[in-house]
């Protein structure tokens, strides 16, 4: 069990540091579609990552929505590590927003996460986390 759980850890560093090298990559020579590609990848580590931590079976609709909550998540927690004044912070908004344009697992995810921030549990989580919703609203704009 200890293997599993060091291997899991692997996966989920792995996620992080993809997406913090793609969160750092933007460039306006680089169209929105290879963003999407490299995001696709993220959530393919995002889909196995909600899907081995879920204690029951996930369809595929509940796999798509955690995997987006779980981007969105991960996204925003880098986003407080650089603050709203660093420039790759505002780096990555600007890529996100670039990238989201086109129709892909980000633009779905961003809808999906506005959804269930209209939610009730959404409205939970929005109380209770503000930056979270602070970092959605300034990188969903478009």
């Amino acid at each position: 069990m200890c293997i599993e759980s060091a291997l899991f850890d692997c996966v989920k560093q792995q996620h992080v540091d993809l997406l913090k090298l793609i969160l750092l990559s933007y460039t306006c020579e680089i169209d929105s579609e290879q963003y999407n590609r490299l995001f696709s990848a993220c959530f393919e580590l995002a889909d196995f990552i909600v899907v081995a931590d879920s204690q029951q079976n996930l369809n595929e609709n509940e796999v798509e929505e955690y995997s987006a909550r779980y981007m969105m998540q991960a996204i925003c927690d880098w986003l407080d590590e650089q603050g709203k004044e660093a420039c790759a912070y505002q780096t990555a908004v600007m890529l996100i927003q670039h990238a989201v344009k086109v129709q892909g697992r980000l633009q779905q995810a961003t809808e999906l996460t506005s959804e269930y921030l209209e939610s009730k549990e959404g409205i939970l989580e929005l109380m209770s986390e503000s930056t979270f919703v602070t970092h959605f609203q300034q990188f969903s704009r478009q």
